[in-house]
């Protein structure tokens, strides 16, 4: 008949002790310690995927990469000795080389990681999951955890700390409809992330022309659409997404455009919409515009054009138009070639353009240079920046610029380069330049690249990470299988950080890839368009638009409003975490929890408390933990006087409603109007009756202080 009493302890904001026991029969001794049952929580606090080891480096685990990862625990509650991390999961097309890992003894509070032995994971090339679920056990001398947030007991129960790595997808056919050649996408993405992707193609025939596709978040592409009329032959033409905006060069005699030959001449439409005539001005050749639309709406236009406009003389120039006003000559200092312009307008409304020029008098002796300019809004032209200026070799060249503005209104330019200053091939190079600062030195992006690199393609995202897609034709982790095709690359720079390693796209491509079209979405995922001749999924061996999206893993941020105060203290917590999230799990640090994106919390004790968020998604999962970051004071703040009079200007007599915005817990009021009178009322009226300037006075007061 022997019972058993169970006990255990936790002191205020500190941490569960041990399991303690008794047995009735037993008078003569206190409680025993168990030495075994030690309750205990560990909590993911950070992952880092270094594929380094097996990949490319870019930080994400691929299809066909070997990496290793390195996981970071923190111990909530009680000391554990000998962690040991297992790994395991159920996609067969991932082999776990090393699947335990150790964390060392871990006392309340302590973070460890597993970095001197890592998990070692290779993920088969055939893999096509956009992400693979690990399970992570814990286990100590002390019992094991499999718990993601709750105590750990001696026999395991609980539920799996998931780990979700986010994988580079397969790629997408977004033309299969077609039976002859497409070419020259334009990839955009709309605030709500749906993809835009438009390029020309010569079927249905019997000439080119525009189609477009969209693909809406977790929807598949939808219906081809055919900018199509008898008379439209289009070659060369941009796009900018939100609603769709297209530019295009066109020969057809279209809108008063002129005949098809010599004359060509830049159109323009929304969403799909009937095409409106743009260069008007033009008397010959407008060709390859480039279209961006302002936060205002507005939507601005650059092409190159051959026409003797405003004295630019018979050569190509780079003209520019604000959509309902006039033309303007970009490149007025130019008497050769100016051509392939780029375009972008930054968040004040200031137009910025780059474009390749041949033979420029106050440039290089190169044969092609990039040039910059820049307009503000309701402003003038800049002075013209030669921005190629590296050493160089003779016959050098710099060509096809692209061009993006980020929020703080850096310019960010990227090019490639013909000059010896690398690789003596051509490369890819880029600067910067601040809001009001001068332009940075050039960096040589593609530095992996010992072979050809050419046509880039550059896009800012929202935290001002640089994102560069290219072509190239080098051999490097697994591109070029044929030794003499062209495949997409790609690299990145975080604000204020480095470059990435290089990352190859067209990972599915067998022949020539080229022409890359990049955008960055508001969640920070990378979209890559590009033409390719690879039979790929059915395609064909014909020229089709191939797709892919790089999964932006998300990064968790939060804020609270207000931070300090006293109790009953309730504090607003907002969410702002960049990424694809699909749930939320917040510990407000006093036992507080809840899956709410946006919640609020009351704090009903005093203390400090650390604040922690953790979410998932479909491209991997993070955590951001404050510590100490809710003060919260047991003493109520003692009131704080204020008040309004209405109207406080007048003729005699004049009457002043006075009244009361005073704050805290208020128990009396003490008015002093200036003229000797006074009132306790808490929003009194007041005449005054003889002339002067008069002083007001209000005193509260109440059980904690006045004021």
């Amino acid at each position: 008949d022997t019972k058993e009493i169970i006990a255990t302890y936790r002191v205020r904001n500190g941490s569960w002790g041990g399991i303690h026991w008794k047995f009735p029969f037993d008078y003569g001794d206190g409680w025993k310690d168990s030495p075994i049952w030690q309750w205990f929580t560990f909590v993911l606090e950070g992952r880092v995927i270094d594929d380094s080891l097996g990949g490319n480096g870019d930080g994400f685990a691929n299809p066909g990469e070997t990496i290793k990862l390195i996981l970071t625990l923190k111990n909530m509650v009680g000391a554990a000795t000998g962690v040991v991390g297992t790994l395991t999961t159920e996609n067969g097309l991932v082999t776990i080389a090393q699947n335990t890992s150790n964390f060392g003894n871990m006392e309340f509070g302590a973070t460890a990681d597993n970095e001197p032995g890592p998990f070692i994971i290779y993920f088969d090339p055939n893999i096509q999951d956009p992400a693979v679920s690990f399970t992570l056990t814990i286990t100590s001398d002390g019992g094991s955890c499999t718990a993601q947030v709750g105590s750990c007991e001696p026999d395991g129960d609980g539920g799996a700390i998931t780990i979700d790595l986010p994988l580079l997808p397969p790629s997408d056919v977004v033309s299969p409809e077609s039976d002859d050649t497409s070419e020259n996408p334009v990839v955009g993405v709309s605030q709500d992330g749906t993809v835009h992707v438009a390029w020309t193609d010569r079927s249905p025939g019997p000439d080119e022309d525009i189609n477009s596709k969209d693909k809406p978040p977790d929807e598949d592409w939808g219906d081809r659409r055919v900018l199509e009329t008898t008379l439209l032959k289009s070659n060369t033409f941009d796009l900018y997404p939100g609603s769709v905006h297209l530019a295009w060069t066109d020969e057809g005699d279209f809108d008063g455009s002129g005949p098809d030959t010599p004359d060509r001449d830049i159109f323009y439409s929304y969403n799909g919409g009937c095409p409106v005539f743009i260069s008007t001005e033009s008397t010959r050749h407008a060709m390859a515009p480039s279209l961006v639309v302002g936060l205002d709406g507005a939507v601005h236009i650059a092409w190159e054009d051959s026409s003797d406009y405003q004295h630019s003389e018979t050569d190509f120039d780079i003209f520019y138009k604000r959509l309902g006003g006039t033309t303007e000559v970009v490149s007025t200092d130019s008497h050769f070639t100016s051509q392939r312009p780029c375009l972008a307008v930054d968040s004040q409304g200031t137009v910025h353009v780059a474009w390749e020029e041949y033979l420029h008098p106050v440039g290089t002796d190169r044969i092609w240079d990039i040039f910059y300019r820049s307009k503000p809004a309701g402003g003038s032209w800049s002075p013209i920046v030669l921005i190629s200026t590296e050493p160089y070799i003779p016959g050098a060249n710099a060509m096809h610029a692209s061009l993006a503005v980020d929020s703080d209104g850096t310019v960010h330019i990227a090019w490639d380069d013909f000059n010896g200053y690398y690789t003596g091939f051509w490369d890819i190079f880029y600067k910067s330049k601040p809001k009001g600062g001068s332009w940075s030195a050039a960096e040589v992006i593609s530095t992996e690249s010992p072979e050809t690199s050419e046509y880039p393609s550059l896009a800012v995202d929202s935290r001002g990470t640089v994102h560069v897609a290219w072509e190239d034709s080098t051999i490097y982790a697994g591109s070029n299988i044929t030794g003499y095709t062209l495949d997409i690359f790609y690299k990145s720079k975080p604000k204020g950080g480095n470059w990435s390693s290089t990352m190859v796209i067209s990972t599915e491509s067998t022949r020539d890839a080229k022409h890359p079209s990049l955008a960055v979405g508001l969640d920070g995922t990378v979209h890559i368009a590009w033409e390719d001749e690879t039979d790929y999924a059915g395609s064909g061996n014909d020229s089709d638009i191939f797709y892919k999206y790089i999964p932006y893993p998300p990064v968790a941020d939060f804020t609270g409003e207000p931070i300090i105060g006293y109790i009953p203290l309730s504090i607003g917590f907002t969410d702002r975490s960049v990424g694809k999230i699909t749930s939320w799990s917040w510990d407000f640090g006093d036992g507080g929890i809840s899956i709410a994106q946006n919640p609020t919390h009351v704090y009903e004790a005093p203390g400090m408390y650390t604040v922690r968020l953790t979410f998932a998604g479909p491209h991997g999962d993070d955590i951001e933990t404050k510590t100490e970051y809710i003060s919260v004071s047991e003493d109520t703040p003692p009131p704080a006087a204020d008040f309004t009079g209405e109207p406080i200007i007048g003729y005699l007599t004049l009457s002043v409603d006075f009244r009361d915005l005073s704050t805290g817990d208020i128990t009396s009021w003490e008015w002093d109007f200036g003229d000797g009178e006074i009132s306790i009322e808490q929003n009194p009226t007041h005449i005054y009756e003889a002339l002067g300037m008069y002083t007001v006075r209000l005193t509260v007061a109440g059980p904690h202080g006045g004021d």
